[in-house]
């Protein structure tokens, strides 16, 4: 099955993607189906095509089937429609748990949706967005499900929304194994607010979408502050020219006793 997603994702990312973008519109239905290709193959979801085809960020995916093991627990900041957070689930399994974030309403309601009706209970949904400090912000809704903070460059419809920490989420919740962030730009924010949780969470592994030079810079220099290990990810499709975004994942080591 893997050959043939691979198929898949070269026709969907390359040059004949437009007759076959064009076909898979004609024969997927346009909301809701189940998932054609990958790991969570045959679950009921509800989003667009891409997504269900199961080609969507298969790189952040190879990283969670890598890293995240069966009673975990589980952050997913900026988790869209849920699409990463039922693999967690599926990876965790019922003695792990996942904390799904989002403060889109849109996004809310797709993860609820996708998880319940693919009966995932070992879920907690946080309606906020995260950053470096508790309180209100704006989000700007980018499309039906990409949102981000930091408008003031951003055109479109605004909403205000709560906001949360990961040094609030650590203490009030529990200790994460493993965290996805991905927040359209905002990813430094969401740094600049754990540091309780960077400096004390040993083993912590970090998987992170980058948007662009500056925000790459200061996520860096944070994570190499707290004695972190970085690497960049390979991506197994390309959406974009350039080089963002792009992923990196941030282990932090045991300390050695001295």
């Amino acid at each position: 099955m893997t050959f043939s997603r691979d198929i898949v994702s070269n026709l969907w990312f390359g040059r004949l993607k437009r007759p076959t973008r064009a076909a898979i519109r004609r024969l997927m239905p346009e909301h809701e189906s189940t998932i054609l290709f990958g790991p969570l193959r045959g679950k009921t979801f509800r989003a667009t095509r891409y997504v269900r085809l199961g080609i969507y960020e298969r790189a952040i995916e190879e990283l969670l089937l890598k890293h995240l093991k069966p009673g975990q627990v589980f952050f997913d900041i900026g988790a869209n429609v849920g699409y990463f957070s039922l693999l967690a689930a599926q990876l965790s399994g019922p003695d792990g748990h996942i904390y799904s974030i989002d403060p889109a309403p849109n996004n809310v309601n797709a993860i609820r949706y996708n998880l319940d009706v693919n009966g995932i209970i070992n879920y907690t949904l946080i309606e906020k967005a995260v950053s470096d400090k508790t309180g209100y912000a704006e989000l700007a809704l980018l499309d039906g499900t990409r949102a981000r903070l930091n408008t003031k460059e951003s055109s479109g419809s605004t909403i205000t929304v709560q906001t949360t920490t990961l040094d609030d989420l650590y203490n009030y919740y529990i200790q994460p194994d493993v965290i996805k962030i991905d927040v359209e730009g905002a990813e430094a924010l969401v740094l600049e607010g754990a540091t309780e949780l960077l400096n004390n969470v040993q083993e912590l592994k970090i998987i992170i979408e980058v948007h662009d030079e500056a925000n790459d810079n200061r996520v860096q220099a944070i994570l190499r502050e707290a004695k972190y290990d970085i690497q960049a990810v390979s991506a197994l499709n390309k959406r974009r020219s350039g080089k963002y975004p792009h992923h990196i994942i941030a282990v932090r080591q045991i300390a050695e006793n001295v």
